[in-house]
């Protein structure tokens, strides 16, 4: 008898089962795989968004680091950098504008009256609101202490606001972004101090000395600068370092020869700082007539001693000399000042010696002149500067103030130092210099309002045309009887230049190296 085999499988009731469940479990399922597929839309959106504003960036950075200036402008403008690009013998303006238009921020450049096709810098801006520049012009700030120019730099700050499309299932994606961009820096300092910031001059008649030739070191080292770097009160220091146990710097000084028949009052003033607090100056008088000063001519005890409570900052130190040593000075043949300033701590420390000048009252002798240097860094009006500031003008050396034409034009003013004489007879202006190409002809103008207009005269002072190239020239002219007048009136006197040079050949460069303006009282 035969068995039959009994059959496998599901009944109708377990399928049904199994459907049921495999249906609740597949609904999310699908639901995520299809949201999946969605997202690529949205991270798509967003990497177009930041790329956009990446580019941007980088637009706007290259447009501010060659600009001189930015303009903001009003609706539907933002506003305009302008530069000059110096690939031709004439400077060629640039200007480049960023405007809105149908959603989108865009540039156009106009390069000398060529203007390039529209380039959309960002896209999905809804209205002309979402983006907004600021403009920060740059800008010089006084600073009394440590009396020096401050730069700040010109600055524009963007916020771009852009929105996108995300696809269907997201909301837009909105991307906010800052961008930062600095313009060119400029190379014009401020001649002048502003108004209520003038420190109050030296007295009428008493005349500075500067320091000749180079500091006599005893202990310590140089690490920078020289005597020259001591006639400035500016940031080129004549920097020394402490050695031995306590740590001690000590250098002599010793004026120009004043030229003075009686001497009645001796001022040494000395701006200086240190790079660690706590450090100890003492100066001291060379007088080896006086019983006291048995220290090789110097005194035991300091004629002024400060200690420094901060490090970093200029310090300016004012002493008079005793009777005596003014008597003992007045004495000598040859009048000199000489001094003595030592400088101790516990601690490692470096001196920065930055301005130091002895201020002379008295009669002048029948041939007494006083060489004034140019006080602060040229003002440039036209032209390119290159190189060096006010302490290359003030020796006849191989360290010159460099201008390169512009427009085949160089042009720049110069004011002199504090002329403190109660009347002066009579100025010479001596200006060396050498020029690289061509044969320039320069000109130099001496100020004066009489004149009108800026003050400067269309009728040179001076004219000079050099014939060789790279070889030094000076020239020198005596002042006008009016100009002479115009400086008398003033307190502190001063007399303020400017030189103008022209050529046509491309890139020729003015290489100033001296001004000395020469007075007699």
């Amino acid at each position: 008898m035969k068995t039959l085999r009994k059959q496998s499988g599901f009944t109708l009731l377990e399928m049904s089962v199994v459907l049921a469940v495999l249906s609740i479990i597949m609904v999310p399922i699908v639901s995520i795989i299809a949201s999946q597929l969605r997202v690529p839309v949205k991270i798509l959106s967003e990497l177009t968004a930041s790329q956009q504003i990446q580019n941007a960036s980088v637009l706007i950075t290259d447009d501010a680091s060659v600009a001189r200036t930015f303009t903001p402008e009003t609706d539907p403008n933002y506003g305009t950098f302008s530069s000059f690009e110096f690939s031709s013998k004439s400077p060629i303006p640039v200007n480049v504008k960023y405007y809105w238009s149908n959603s989108q921020v865009l540039r156009i450049v106009d390069r000398g009256g060529e203007i390039s096709p529209p380039q959309v810098v960002v896209s999905g801006v809804t209205q002309y609101g979402d983006v907004n520049f600021q403009y920060t012009p740059s800008s010089w700030t006084y600073q009394p202490v440590p009396k020096t120019w401050a730069y700040t730099q010109g600055q524009v700050k963007v916020l771009v606001v852009t929105t996108n499309e995300a696809g269907a299932a997201f909301p837009d994606t909105v991307f906010t972004a800052r961008l930062s961009a600095n313009l060119r820096p400029e190379i014009d300092r401020p001649v002048p101090i502003p108004g209520g910031l003038q420190p109050p001059p030296p007295p009428a008649n008493q005349v500075g000395f500067r320091i000749s030739g180079n500091p006599n070191l005893l202990v310590g080292s140089v690490v920078s600068g020289s005597g020259q770097s001591l006639t400035y009160d500016d940031s080129n220091y004549y920097r020394t370092r402490a050695t031995g146990s306590p740590r001690t710097i000590t250098w002599e000084a010793t004026s120009e020869v004043i030229d003075y028949t009686t001497i009645t009052d001796i001022t040494v003033e000395l701006t200086a700082q240190v790079n660690s607090t706590g450090v100890t100056q003492q100066l001291f008088v060379y007088n080896p007539t006086d019983p006291a000063h048995t220290n090789g001519g110097y005194d035991t005890s300091p004629d002024q001693a400060i200690t420094y409570s901060t490090s970093g900052t200029d310090v300016t130190i004012i002493f008079t000399l005793s009777a005596d040593d003014v008597a003992y000075v007045n004495s000598l043949g040859t009048k000199v000042v000489t001094i003595k300033m030592s400088m101790t701590s516990t601690s490692p420390f470096d001196h920065f010696g930055d301005k130091l000048v002895f201020r002379v009252a008295g009669q002048p002798s029948a041939t007494f002149s006083r060489d004034f240097l140019v006080d602060t860094e040229p003002s440039i009006e036209t032209g390119l500067y290159v190189s060096g500031d006010v302490s290359s003008l003030a020796v006849d050396d191989t360290n010159y103030y460099i201008n390169q034409e512009s427009g085949s034009i160089i042009q720049w003013s110069a004011v002199s130092e504090a002329i403190t004489l109660d009347t002066i007879s009579s100025a010479e202006v001596f200006f060396t210099a050498r020029t690289t190409k061509g044969a320039p002809t320069q000109q130099i103008f001496v100020f004066n309002p009489a004149n009108g207009g800026d003050g400067y005269s269309a009728t040179p002072d001076s004219t000079h045309t050099y014939i060789s190239i790279n070889t030094d020239a000076t020239v020198s002219f005596f002042l006008k009887a009016a100009d002479l007048t115009y400086i008398n009136s003033l307190f502190p006197r001063e007399v303020r230049i400017r030189v103008k040079g022209t050529d046509s050949s491309p890139q020729w460069r003015l290489e100033a190296d001296r001004i000395v303006f020469r007075v007699k009282p």
